[in-house]
């Protein structure tokens, strides 16, 4: 569903991103592909057909968010971003507009409020005004208390032990971006870039995750007027890409018509 370049050799010597307006007898390309289950296509292509949709195309959100929201600059040498979502975590290497790996893994933010849930045996609605209350920047057991609505009657839970249950399941992402990285040798950064909503509201989780895995993390957000927040990311990378696709393909069709006419 995609073909997208990692980079360009021009006459076998001269290495760059975007080959265009650079002159050169010979180039060779660097391709990287990402595929799609034929089930899934012909699943989703029934449906459409179904209310009248003629023409499916298929985008990959996590490779749309990691070249729509990192300036080429950054994906030049390469870059790790990481898509922390509902039900869902993302990691991938970005290289120019190719990625140089990615996997994913179903775990995400509504788990941290499943784990509070079933460990405390509280309402999930309640668990996740838990973790929205919950500051993992104090470490220490000074008998602090959240209060939360449990079943319409406040409650009270200790905060150094929330704490302590919310980092052990941050702990997965940090096992899991750590894998990522042992799996490509040949990359090497003190930078990972996060994104996505699965902890975005949840004060010090980038911090801790940070620490844990020895590597700074920024966050990456669209650039767009109220909506720079991390959990539309997916959103608007996935439609400036369905977007440029458009726009492609009405260019090469207006070229074609002049020769139809």
């Amino acid at each position: 569903i995609n073909c997208s370049a990692r980079g360009f050799t021009l006459d076998n010597k001269f290495r760059c991103v975007n080959p265009v307006y650079e002159l050169a007898t010979y180039i060779d390309a660097d391709l990287t592909y990402i595929l799609c289950s034929k089930k899934f296509c012909a699943m989703i292509e029934r449906v459409a057909a179904a209310i009248g949709v003629k023409k499916v195309s298929y985008v990959s959100s996590f490779w749309a968010t990691c070249v729509q929201l990192l300036p080429a600059d950054v994906r030049e040498t390469g870059a790790a971003v990481c898509d922390i979502g509902f039900s869902n975590t993302s990691f991938g290497i970005v290289v120019g507009d190719g990625m140089e790996c990615a996997a994913s893994k179903s775990v995400g933010g509504a788990n941290i409020a499943g784990d509070l849930y079933q460990i405390l045996d509280i309402p999930y609605a309640s668990a996740c005004t838990l973790v929205s209350k919950a500051n993992l920047y104090q470490e220490t057991d000074n008998g602090s208390c959240y209060n939360v609505v449990v079943d319409g009657k406040p409650q009270q839970f200790n905060s150094f032990g929330v704490n302590r249950i919310i980092q052990a399941r941050l702990d997965d992402f940090v096992e899991f971006i750590a894998r990522c990285l042992s799996e490509t040798p040949n990359f090497s950064s003190d930078v990972v870039y996060l994104t996505g909503g699965g902890i975005a509201g949840l004060k010090g989780a980038a911090a801790y995750i940070s620490r844990q895995l020895g590597k700074r993390l920024e966050t990456i957000v669209p650039d767009v007027p109220t909506y720079g927040k991390s959990y539309y990311s997916s959103v608007f990378g996935t439609f400036d890409v369905a977007d440029k696709l458009e726009k492609s393909k009405n260019v090469l069709k207006r070229f074609f018509d002049r020769f139809r006419r």
